[in-house]
């Protein structure tokens, strides 16, 4: 049977004016159908459609008919689309999980692969080789004994990210690139919350620093931290930072610590730790500038190095310090009074010192910098003037 190609509206505009023009020589309509090669009902359903048409007005009609069915599927698509995101809009689809489970969701109502795709904003081939990789034969997860390993440990260093998670993973004995422990922890959902909004400022013209430090115990940097305790009351820490190995030296902890206290303070610290430093890094408090202060000094033999007023990154080490132990230690506890401070803080001072990957050290814990720098350099200290 022969088939029939489809009429373009340009051809049944030419059909009709040569049935029109056969027409008026005396032709029958069905002579007329029989010499088009059409039905009588064909014949009369393009006069209705097509008869007054030109051949330029027939194209334009065209046009529009494919515009027109153009535009209805872009709307069926829309309209999918919204209905799609209305069963996804509760909560955010932020990492690929979540986006992966949201392309599974939208398949369980009967969405295609395509469209959903495109709404979570997910290449198809992307969503194809994570499911391959998650339900195929070798699904099994080869970093499960890691995995497992990094939630404990977040759990219990809630204020540590996967740079040092990474440093005590391989010190446990997991054989790990960082960037492995990177992907983990995100899939994990294991990151940091700030505690608040960082503010921004102008960045201060970078100055050489005065008297740097060359070797431990050359330079302590001094400051003051404040805190309260449970019943509302104001207490002070006075903390003191090696700035070459960023060892917490010592710290004293009151209601009040005057000129004196601090005194007492850096005599025992001298003591225990075999001689005094060379350098005080301090600002200019009131317990710094005092006159028992600076005797103590010159009788030492100890620089007073003063940072300028109102500038307190001249004493980076120290107020970096200060943020890490408010983060870590101040913001999570609650103590009841100096003593209960005092306690907590040297606890974790000592877990600071012997456990803590600090970044600028290369993430080695502080003692750990500094013994090795002792048997690098084969003796003791430097030589204090």
């Amino acid at each position: 049977m022969k088939k029939f190609s489809k009429h373009t509206p340009e051809q049944i505009v030419v059909k009709l004016d040569k049935a029109r023009s056969l027409k008026e020589s005396g032709s029958t309509v069905a002579e007329v159908c029989r010499e088009l090669g059409i039905s009588e009902a064909t014949y009369h359903r393009w006069q209705r459609q097509y008869g007054d048409m030109t051949r330029s007005e027939a194209r334009r009609f065209k046009e529009l008919q494919e515009e027109n069915e153009k535009l209805k599927r872009l709307l069926g698509e829309a309209e999918l689309e919204k209905s799609l995101l209305r069963e996804l809009a509760e909560g955010k689809i932020l990492t690929l999980a979540r986006k992966y489970e949201a392309i599974d969701h939208a398949l369980s109502l009967g969405y295609s692969v395509r469209l959903a795709c495109r709404v979570v904003g997910v290449s198809r081939g992307a969503y194809y080789n994570a499911r391959r990789h998650t339900t195929g034969p070798s699904a099994t997860d080869k970093h499960a004994s890691l995995r497992s390993w990094l939630v404990t440990f977040a759990a219990s260093h809630r204020r540590w990210g996967y740079r040092r998670a990474w440093v005590k993973a391989r010190e446990a004995g997991f054989d790990c690139g960082r960037d492995v422990v990177r992907r983990i922890w995100r899939q994990e959902g294991l990151r940091v919350f700030p505690r608040k909004a960082p503010k921004r400022r102008c960045l201060p013209l970078s100055t050489p620093r005065v008297e740097p430090a060359a070797c431990p115990g050359d330079v302590w940097a001094l400051d003051f931290q404040f805190d309260t305790d449970y019943h509302g009351k104001t207490f002070k820490i006075c903390n003191v930072i090696d700035e070459f190995t960023r060892e917490h030296v010592g710290f004293e902890v009151g209601r009040s610590i005057t000129a004196v206290s601090v005194i007492e303070l850096l005599s025992n610290l001298a003591a225990s730790r075999g001689g005094r430093p060379r350098v005080l890094r301090m600002d200019n408090g009131p317990e710094f500038i005092s006159h028992e202060l600076n005797k103590w000094a010159a009788k030492e033999g100890t620089v007073e190095a003063f940072i300028p007023p109102g500038r307190p990154w001249h004493n980076g080490f120290v107020e970096s310090f200060h943020n890490r132990l408010r983060d870590e230690l101040l913001e999570d506890e609650m103590f009841d009074d100096p003593a209960h401070a005092s306690h907590c803080l040297r606890l974790w001072s000592k877990r600071y010192n012997t456990c803590h990957p600090h970044s600028s050290l290369g993430f080695v814990p502080p003692a750990q910098y500094a013994k090795q720098w002792h048997l690098t350099q084969g003796g003791p200290q430097a030589a204090r003037s």
